[in-house]
């Protein structure tokens, strides 16, 4: 398998979907030594659940073209991707491992499907939470701190938390990204409500790091680049 087609299986698995019931598999994450990360965090909490599962798919699309788009030439054996997810629950990891470890785990669209719903929690928004943990964990793999591993980050998300502890983790989501953007890495957030736009990117520029903020999913998204 090339490095564009273990990338385009990831959210062709994905985008197809079916009815199946929820899995309750807990998460796999399997750390690697790589020298490039992808990580991309889907939002599945109630007010985006319809564009990561709906009919079209509109979330998953803009996945696919941009991770294709950027990492087309980037993506191979010494690679590894971590999924997570942001919605109620309070454990957003989902797994990682390279683009062939990803095709052996999720051989058909039904399998991919029932991992994520079955892992996510629409009746709420912890996002800012799932978003600090999820970058704390890829903040402490191997190379990481070092700048021996790069890392990019897409958010796929309108970022509307309404979690009771959102104070919390706001400041939590602020400290973690500071250290984040210390690493060689890069974050992009994308298709954030316009009621949510301001305050992403205040979060943004209290942590002092670069990344691409947008609102809405473009035809030709501005993405990160690990040498900005």
């Amino acid at each position: 398998m090339n490095r564009r087609t273990a990338i385009v299986c990831l959210f062709a698995l994905t985008v197809a979907g079916c009815d199946a019931a929820p899995d309750t598999e807990q998460p796999a994450i399997q750390p690697h030594n790589r020298k490039e990360i992808l990580a991309i965090l889907f939002d599945t909490s109630g007010s985006f659940y319809s564009l990561m599962f709906g009919n079209d798919a509109r979330a998953y699309r803009f996945c696919a073209a941009s991770a294709d788009r950027f990492f087309r030439d980037k993506l191979g054996d010494e690679s590894s991707i971590v999924l997570a997810q942001l919605s109620a629950n309070d454990r957003p990891l989902l797994w990682e491992g390279s683009p062939v470890e990803l095709r052996q785990k999720f051989p058909d669209p039904e399998a991919m499907r029932r991992f994520v719903q079955g892992l996510s929690d629409p009746n709420g928004s912890r996002l800012y939470g799932g978003l600090a943990d999820t970058l704390a964990y890829i903040n402490d793999l191997p190379g990481v701190s070092t700048g021996e591993t790069r890392v990019c980050v897409l958010v796929v998300s309108d970022m509307e938390d309404n979690a009771p502890t959102q104070e919390e983790d706001r400041k939590k989501l602020v400290e973690t990204i500071r250290r984040f953007g210390k690493a060689k890495s890069c974050m992009g957030f994308y298709y954030v409500s316009s009621q949510e736009l301001s305050r992403c990117r205040q979060i943004v520029q209290e942590a002092g790091t670069m990344a691409i903020v947008e609102s809405g999913i473009v035809e030709t998204p501005k993405l990160p680049a690990f040498d900005q």
